[in-house]
C-alpha cells in the first residue's frame, strides 16, 4: 500500500486527457481541518489553473482523517481531491471530492454518495464536515447530514471505494441541480484517476446513492450522464426523498416545518443564476434579505429549527414568486424529469414525508416511465423522511450490488406500495444495525 505523505508524488491522470508526464503531490492532513474561509489554496486554485484542466483532471490532492459527529475515526484509506468541474454555464471551476477504500484495497466499485448538505453556508460541505475535529455537528447545525456518513462507511465494509463529493460547488448553490450532477460526474472521474485509489480507470462500475437533498446531485447526475460523461460507467442511481420539483417544494412547505431550508435552496440557486440573482435581489423585501443574511452563515440544522412556518412567498413583493416569468425559467431548467436517465434507478417514497412532497415524486416517476426509463419504485405507506432514509440502505445497497455483479434490470417500471421498506429482521437489516449501531452508541458516550 502506498503510504500518503507530504513527500509522496503520485502520477495521475485526468478523464482521459492528462499527459502521462502530469504528477500532483499528495499533501499531508491537517488535524483540525481548517475552515473553509481559511483553507482557499486548496479548495479555491487560481483560475488559470483550473481553466487548464478538463473535467475531473485533479489539482490537487491530500490525506484526510473522516471521522462520524467528528470524533469516531473509520479505519479507511482516504483523501480529498482538488479537481476542475464545469458549471452550467459551462465555465471551469474548481471541485472536491472526499475518497474512501477499504484500507490497502484496489476496488472494483464505487459509490459516489451525496450527502444532503441542504444549505448555504461554505463550513457545511462535507469536505469540512466529515473530518476529525470539525466544528461539532450539533454546534454547527450539521448533526442530520452528518448522519448520513455512516452510510457511506457502510459502502465501504462492503469493500467499495467511495466518492462524496461536495456537489454545491465553492459558492454553496444548494438547489442548482445540473451544477451538482456535473460535479458528481467529475468528482467520479477525478477519483478513477487518482492512482492510490486503485480502480480500475474507466471500466470502474459506478452506482450514485443520494436521500432528500442529496438527491438533488444524484438524479441529475443520472439524468446528464449520456451528454456530460458518457464514459462514467454508471451501473445504477438510487434517490430517496427525492426533491423532484423546487416550485413544489416551495408550495408544500410554504409556513411549513422544513420551510427555512427550502428557503436556503433558493438563496442557493441565485448563486448559479445571476440573472435570477438580480431578480430576488429587486423583488425581496428587507425581511427575506435580513432572512438571507442569516442563512449565508448557518447550516441545515439551524435553518430548520430557527425559522419553521416561514412564509417563503411574503418574502417577496409579488404574489408567488414561483408563478413569476423569470423565476419560472430557471425552475424549469433545474427540475428533474428534462431528461431520463439511462441506466436503472431505484426510487423510493414514503407517502409521509413531512420534507418533500410525494405527489411530486410520483409525477416524475410517470415521467421516467413515460420515457423509457427503467424504474423500481417503491412508495413507503409507514414511516417519514429520516427514519425511511436509514431504514433505505439495506435494500438499496442489495440493489446496487446487484447491479454492480451485473444481475440484469427489466425494461420499464416496477412499482409497488410497501407497508415499510425493510424488515426488521431480514438479515441486511441485522448486517446494518450491527455496524452503525454501535457507532452510533459511541457518539452518545463521548463529550
Amino acid at each position: 500500500m502506498l503510504a500518503a505523505s507530504a513527500a509522496a508524488v503520485i502520477q495521475v491522470a485526468g478523464a482521459g486527457f492528462a499527459s502521462a508526464d502530469d504528477y500532483v503531490p499528495i499533501q499531508p492532513a491537517l488535524t483540525p481541518p481548517a475552515l473553509p474561509a481559511d483553507d482557499q489554496v486548496f479548495l479555491n486554485p487560481p483560475r488559470d489553473v483550473v481553466e487548464a484542466k478538463q473535467p475531473g483532471e485533479i489539482i490537487a490532492a491530500r490525506e484526510v482523517h473522516p471521522a462520524f459527529q467528528s470524533i469516531i475515526q473509520p479505519d479507511v484509506d482516504a483523501w480529498q481531491l482538488s479537481y476542475r468541474s464545469t458549471n452550467s454555464r459551462d465555465e471551469p471551476i474548481a471541485a472536491v471530492t472526499t475518497v474512501m477504500k477499504p484500507r490497502g484495497s484496489s476496488p472494483s466499485n464505487l459509490l459516489s454518495v451525496q450527502i444532503p448538505e441542504d444549505a448555504v453556508a461554505a463550513h457545511c460541505a462535507p469536505s469540512y464536515t466529515s473530518q476529525l475535529l470539525a466544528l461539532p455537528p450539533n454546534y454547527a447545525g450539521t448533526m442530520g447530514p452528518n448522519f448520513m456518513l455512516p452510510m457511506a462507511l457502510y459502502a465501504v465494509t462492503k469493500g467499495w471505494a467511495v466518492s462524496i463529493p461536495d456537489h454545491e460547488g465553492l459558492l454553496s448553490a444548494f438547489a442548482a441541480g445540473p451544477l451538482a450532477g456535473r460535479i458528481t460526474l467529475d468528482g467520479i472521474r477525478a477519483t478513477e484517476n487518482f492512482k492510490p485509489m486503485g480502480l480500475p480507470g474507466r471500466d470502474t462500475k459506478v452506482g450514485l446513492w443520494g436521500d432528500s437533498g442529496g438527491s438533488i446531485p444524484t438524479v441529475h447526475a443520472a439524468e446528464l450522464r449520456a451528454t456530460y460523461a458518457p464514459d462514467v460507467n454508471v451501473v445504477g442511481a438510487v434517490s430517496g426523498s427525492t426533491a423532484a420539483d423546487l416550485r413544489d417544494l416551495v408550495d408544500y412547505q410554504n409556513n411549513g416545518p422544513a420551510a427555512g431550508t427550502v428557503f436556503a435552496g433558493i438563496i442557493g440557486l441565485t448563486r448559479e443564476y445571476p440573472e435570477l440573482q438580480a431578480y430576488i435581489d429587486q423583488h425581496m423585501n428587507p425581511l427575506g434579505q435580513g432572512l438571507r443574511s442569516v442563512h449565508s452563515n448557518v447550516c441545515q440544522g439551524w435553518s430548520v429549527s430557527t425559522f419553521p412556518n416561514l412564509n417563503i412567498k411574503g418574502l417577496f413583493d409579488v404574489p408567488d414568486v414561483t408563478r413569476e416569468p423569470l423565476p419560472s425559467k430557471y425552475l424549469d431548467m433545474v427540475k428533474m424529469g428534462n431528461a431520463t436517465p439511462d441506466r436503472p434507478m431505484y426510487i423510493f417514497q414514503s407517502m409521509g414525508d413531512w420534507i418533500m412532497p410525494a405527489y411530486a415524486t410520483d409525477r416524475l416517476v410517470d415521467t421516467y416511465c413515460q420515457n423509457d426509463g427503467r424504474i423500481t419504485y417503491n412508495r413507503i405507506t409507514v414511516g417519514e423522511a429520516y427514519s425511511q432514509a436509514f431504514l433505505s440502505v439495506p435494500g438499496t445497497y442489495q440493489w446496487l450490488q446487484e447491479r454492480f455483479d451485473g444481475v440484469p434490470v427489466a425494461n420499464g417500471c416496477t412499482r409497488q406500495d410497501v407497508a415499510a421498506i425493510a424488515k426488521d429482521d431480514s438479515p441486511e437489516m441485522t448486517e446494518w444495525v450491527s455496524i452503525v449501531g454501535p457507532e452510533l452508541t459511541a457518539a452518545a458516550a463521548k463529550p
